[in-house]
């Protein structure tokens, strides 16, 4: 116990930081999830894709539009998203547009460029694939790196 604050003080002030701290938690990952929502382009261009929050508080995102044949508007390629925040990343499925297969699929949104998710798949014996959705349309200057020296 601290001279001159009384017991009840310093109960009140430990409550009040744990408060502020799970505050700050809360807005965090809210803030996160912000921006995971609204429209990603694929690497190449040839994809849009729309993320929203279901009623359920998961992210789903569908095909918006795309050049690539075979693709359907509206197909839904990423289901049940949530933020593991032990994590620190979104974790659900991805479906492929064409045979509709699932795979299990964490997701970053990159620290160094928010307008960058990185999309990381299970592969074929133990391998990882990696994918970019960008949150700039191709040709545009930001957010995309060009095909040049980087």
């Amino acid at each position: 116990m601290v001279p001159g604050i009384s017991e009840n003080t310093t109960k009140s002030y430990i409550k009040m930081k744990w408060i502020f701290l799970l505050a700050f938690c809360i807005s965090f990952n809210s803030i996160g999830a912000q921006n995971l929502i609204g429209t990603w382009y694929s690497e190449d261009g040839t994809r849009q894709y729309e993320i929203h929050r279901s009623l359920e508080n998961k992210y789903n995102a569908v095909i918006k539009s795309s050049a690539r044949p075979g693709d359907i508007q509206g197909f839904e390629v990423l289901r049940e998203l949530t933020y593991n925040s032990q994590k620190n990343r979104f974790e659900g499925y991805i479906y492929t547009a064409s045979e509709r297969i699932p795979s299990f699929v964490t997701i970053h949104i990159s620290s160094s460029n928010p307008l960058l998710l990185q999309l990381s798949i299970n592969g074929i014996l133990f391998t990882r694939v990696q994918i970019r959705w960008y949150r700039t349309a191709p040709g545009s200057d930001a957010g995309i790196p060009s095909s040049g020296n980087n």
